[in-house]
């Protein structure tokens, strides 16, 4: 996110992930990710991105490499290449929008490629947080999914159903989802995020969220 012009060479990539090695005291990554490209064929190109991670891959220094971003058909474009282990999607898959079904996880699942689901609970506004409070506090005024998320808060409220429960288990019922990154700032939202994820929800809550707001839910949060 600098100025200028992204370095997308191979060896820009072998001298970062050397670097880091080197800094954190390791010896290998288990993953490495391109993240955000702005563009990606820069990326995919012999002696890009994507070529430099794999060489680090053949050293043993990372064992499995891949994308985190959002475009779908960067992602596409990325499974095409039969190169990538896993991929980092957000924003795609959760209460307010789950668009990344329609692409991403079918043509991920048919590659063998891993999918971790980044926003599950969308930067905060699907975890149960007066979300009026917020805005009046100067949070979330120009974010377009705040009036999204305020009325599955509301529904939440009016139903007595926790809300961070219910945005991560709809997300973990996705099996072709295989994490869901929230982090965590402190050992109290740790704790939370367990008992969300790990607490069930009674099948009578699943469908009435389904006939007043028309989310539609994973067969699988039922069984």
């Amino acid at each position: 996110y600098g100025e200028g012009d992204p370095d997308y060479s191979a060896e820009r990539v072998i001298r970062d992930v050397e670097d880091q090695l080197m800094i954190l005291g390791t010896d290998y990554f288990d993953g490495m990710l391109i993240h955000d490209p702005k563009a990606i064929e820069p990326t995919l190109v012999k002696g890009g991105t994507l070529d430099g991670l794999l060489q680090l891959k053949a050293r043993g220094l990372v064992r499995n490499v891949g994308f985190g971003m959002r475009q779908p058909e960067f992602h596409l474009k990325a499974i095409a290449t039969g190169d990538v282990d896993f991929l980092l999607c957000f924003n795609n898959y959760n209460l307010i929008r789950q668009s990344t079904a329609e692409d991403l996880l079918p043509a991920a699942t048919a590659a063998d490629i891993g999918v971790m689901n980044g926003w599950s609970i969308l930067r905060g506004l699907l975890t149960g947080i007066d979300i009026d409070e917020a805005r009046a506090k100067g949070r979330y005024k120009n974010d377009a999914d705040a009036d999204a998320a305020r009325r599955i808060w509301q529904w939440c409220q009016q139903e007595e159903v926790n809300l961070l429960q219910l945005a991560l288990q709809f997300c973990l019922a996705e099996e072709r989802i295989h994490g869901n990154p929230t982090g965590n700032l402190n050992v109290e939202q740790l704790e939370a995020n367990i008992w969300a994820a790990t607490t069930p929800i009674a099948a009578d809550v699943w469908r009435k969220l389904q006939a007043d707001l028309g989310i539609s839910v994973n067969e699988r949060v039922f069984a």
